[in-house]
């Protein structure tokens, strides 16, 4: 924009050369042409005079355009001051002296800026305008009716130069004012268009977090997936290994045949010695017979202060203390318990009993360190947990403004805004809700899950909870049938919001899994020391093969996946883990393609949840 108004000023400059040049010419060829000399020397310094004034007032508004600043209109009238008073001054001397006064005022404004000067002219024009007027009032006291021109001219000059320069000013302060108010009302629009794009600008930067946050995630459930793999093949391992133990079981707990495994013991120990878990064998009677160098390292004891003593008197040892509580279960089944050894060593132990035909012969421990494993799933944990919060704030966020957005709050949408925003909340509310599904099973895991017990109305709660589903019923043309019982269902201890979750999930795993036209049923009855809660439906059922994981984390059957209905496989974990808080059992039967029939009881009377 400066270089712009110094265009101007130097396209002034050029004209005020160009028109000197012509005053030149016209002074030595005035009489060639014809023409007055006083006259062509004032017509030329009229064009002269009014050329600058135009191109000035023109940079002046480039300048008021650009950076808003107030408009000087007394710099015109002092402009116009300038060219008066040297008409004047031209009008009672000679024009050849007019002429040299026109080139020295054309030379000095050429290397001078007029303004400066422009308070010296003032004083100067008052001066002699109050001069003139006392000149006046003389002749008119000596009787002279005309006075010199001189005076009567610039008397009345003065008189109105300086009324336009105090209206210059004045419309000077007026448009300052005018423009200081149309500036605040310019602001407070910026404003609001400032913080509308602040608005969009945020969202969009919480748009990238959580799009960032959820390929972290999405890895992140990959690594889970593979860490989960690999849990399944060692468990793979250590049942052929325990199958592997039972092949000799009779050679190794059979006193007839102890002599004969005693001959042979080169040859077994070598095969035990090489497992890398620790192996324990108990006769008959519970007296330590067999244990290799790997069991050695975890208790940091040799065998010979071992071999041949019963369990009983090696309490003293607190690996064996909890081995003997273990024992006196007295169970015929493989039977597996994670035990804290050391502070950073944890065994899970598998206890199987040796048999010879229905007759228990002996006891076959293995140890098996899953410190490492543990200590994974600790961290994994504290990462999920971690992580959901951070992805808890920005998704409440989000939710908020693309609720404002449907509700108008910040401008009318058009319905495909509308429909768009609306599938972006409902894709928002489901992470939420995932988002809540990975703490609650955070919580669980860590023993955080708190629970507050009060009386409730299990029918009331079941009715709320189907209201909350009557949407998605309808629109998917399911015959839904509430059964209660003919009596009254005494209320209970339970924390509602805890099993409103459990039946939620229960419901909705029958909602989102069965084809549009199904039934669903929901029975509560009271059996004789708790309720029982029931619902079926004609869903797609459960995989024989899949059923034992239903309650694990992260199960989803093959046929729901192939059904691309969304899941995050938490809901079954959760609410097993919340109805056996509450001492509750909870059952499932299930029929692939016929659906599933899922059962939970809740005691009448009970202590504190577990």
């Amino acid at each position: 924009m400066e270089e712009i108004l110094v265009q101007n000023i130097r396209f002034t400059n050029r004209v005020r050369l160009f028109l000197f040049f012509l005053f030149l010419t016209f002074f030595l060829f005035s009489k060639l042409i014809g023409i007055s000399l006083a006259w062509s020397v004032i017509a030329i310094f009229i064009l002269f005079l009014f050329a600058t004034l135009i191109s000035e007032i023109s940079a002046l508004k480039i300048w008021q355009k650009e950076r808003a600043p107030r408009v000087n209109s007394s710099y015109f009238a002092h402009q116009l001051i300038e060219i008066l008073l040297l008409f004047e001054i031209g009008y009672l001397i000679h024009p050849l002296f007019f002429f040299l006064l026109a080139i020295f005022y054309i030379i000095f404004s050429y290397f001078t800026f007029s303004q400066r000067i422009y308070p010296r002219i003032i004083s100067l024009i008052l001066f002699i305008g109050y001069f003139s007027f006392g000149i006046l009032v003389y002749f008119r006291i000596l009787n002279y009716y005309f006075p010199p021109p001189f005076f009567l001219n610039f008397s009345l000059t003065s008189a109105i130069l300086i009324c336009s320069v105090f209206f210059g000013e004045n419309l000077s302060k007026s448009s300052e004012n005018i423009l200081e108010t149309l500036k605040g009302k310019t602001e407070e629009l910026m404003g609001k268009e400032n913080q509308q794009f602040q608005r969009e600008e945020e969202f969009r930067r919480t748009r990238a977090v959580w799009e960032k946050e959820m390929e972290k995630k999405i890895k992140e459930a990959l690594v889970l997936k593979e860490n989960l793999d690999q849990e399944k093949q060692k468990e793979k391992e250590l049942e052929e290994k325990i199958t592997e133990m039972k092949k000799f079981q009779k050679s190794t707990i059979n006193q007839e045949v102890r002599k004969k495994i005693k001959e042979g013991k080169d040859q077994n120990l070598t095969i035990i010695e090489s497992f890398s878990d620790g192996i324990l064998v108990l006769d008959e009677e519970n007296k330590l017979f067999l244990i290799n160098p790997q069991a050695e390292l975890f208790f940091d004891i040799k065998a010979d202060e071992l071999i041949d003593k019963p369990i009983s008197e090696l309490t003293k040892i607190p690996i064996f203390e909890s081995l003997a509580n273990l024992l006196e279960q007295k169970t015929e089944k493989i039977f597996r318990k994670e035990l804290p050894l050391k502070k950073n060593l944890i065994l899970q132990v598998t206890i199987s009993p040796l048999m010879n035909e229905k007759e228990k012969m002996g006891t076959l421990i293995i140890l098996h360190d899953i410190t490492r494993e543990k200590t994974v799933e600790r961290i994994k944990t504290e990462f999920v947990s971690l992580s959901a919060h951070q992805l808890r704030t920005p998704l409440s966020a989000i939710k908020w403004t693309l609720r404002m957005l449907l509700d108008g709050d910040l401008g009318k949408l058009n319905k495909e805004q509308s429909d768009f925003l609306e599938k972006t909340y409902k894709s928002n509310e489901r992470m939420i809700t995932l988002i809540n599904d990975l703490l609650n099973v955070t919580r669980i895991e860590e023993g955080r899950y708190i629970y507050q017990l009060l009386s409730y109305d299990l029918v009331e709660i079941t009715q709320s909870v189907i209201d909350s589903y009557k949407g998605e019923i309808e629109r998917k043309n399911i015959k839904f049938e509430f059964k209660k019982p003919e009596k009254k269902l005494p209320k209970i201890l339970m924390d509602e919001e805890k099993i409103k979750i459990a039946i939620e999930n229960l419901l909705d795993n029958a909602v989102r899994y069965i084809f549009s036209g199904g039934k669903i049923i929901i029975s509560l009855g009271l059996l004789e020391n708790e309720i029982q809660f029931k619902i079926e439906d004609s869903g797609i059922g459960i995989p024989r093969g899949e059923q034992p994981r239903v309650f694990t984390k992260f199960f989803r059957g093959v046929n729901a996946i192939r059904m691309e209905t969304e899941g995050s496989g938490l809901g079954l974990f959760v609410t097993k883990n919340i109805i056996e808080a509450h001492g509750g059992k909870i059952w499932f039967e299930s029929e692939e393609g016929r659906g599933s029939t899922f059962y939970f009881t809740l005691p009448l009377k009970r202590g504190k949840p577990r």
